[in-house]
């Protein structure tokens, strides 16, 4: 079974913010394939499983926000028995351009205070990753208010476009693997 998790804050205020592109791109994929979110207590999480072209999937959207993300995951891989080359984490990167997209293999945090979560519950850094670029428009400091604002009408579009392209190579790494996600979606070009 493949396990992907969208990183996002829960609630109506966090809906269509920056920080919740990686939910939003899990839900993207979840309509998709005409899969439905149910609210799992146990795993903290809004859950949906089901099967993408053949493969046993279960997407998660953590419910304890952010900074917390991890609790939510590891409660998902122990009890589930789910190999972490078998778990995918999407989320937002101010670091990538708003459009931009970039799957990993492994690595550090990034400075993403969820994805350091996982990293910290998980106690491994190599768990695949979909980053998708938000765009910090040259700001230093404190990103706060950058990621949890929403997303600008005339960037609609883009975000439109990298949720698309989101759910496709998350369908990728699904069906073939790291590699082909990597060699699909590792691009300069923004959506």
């Amino acid at each position: 079974m493949k396990l992907i998790i969208g990183l996002g804050n829960p609630g109506v205020s966090y809906k269509a913010t920056r920080h919740n592109a990686g939910a939003m791109a899990v839900e993207r994929l979840a309509k998709k394939e005409k899969l439905v979110f149910k609210l799992d207590r146990s795993f903290k999480s809004y859950i949906a499983s089901g099967k993408i072209s053949g493969e046993s999937v279960c997407l998660a959207l953590p419910q304890t926000f952010m900074n917390l993300s991890g609790e939510a995951v590891e409660a998902l891989v122990k009890k589930r028995r789910i190999d972490y080359q078998d778990v995918l984490v999407v989320y937002d990167d101010v670091n990538l351009l708003l459009g931009q997209i970039k799957a990993k293999p492994k690595g550090s945090d990034g400075g993403h205070h969820g994805l350091a979560s996982v990293i910290e519950k998980l106690g491994v850094n190599d768990i695949p990753r979909l980053r998708l670029g938000i765009g910090c428009q040259g700001l230093r400091g404190d990103l706060t208010g950058h990621v949890l604002s929403k997303f600008e009408k005339g960037e609609t579009d883009i975000i439109e476009g990298i949720l698309d392209k989101a759910s496709e190579a998350m369908k990728t790494w699904i069906l073939e693997g790291m590699d082909k996600c990597m060699n699909a979606c590792n691009t300069k070009t923004k959506c």
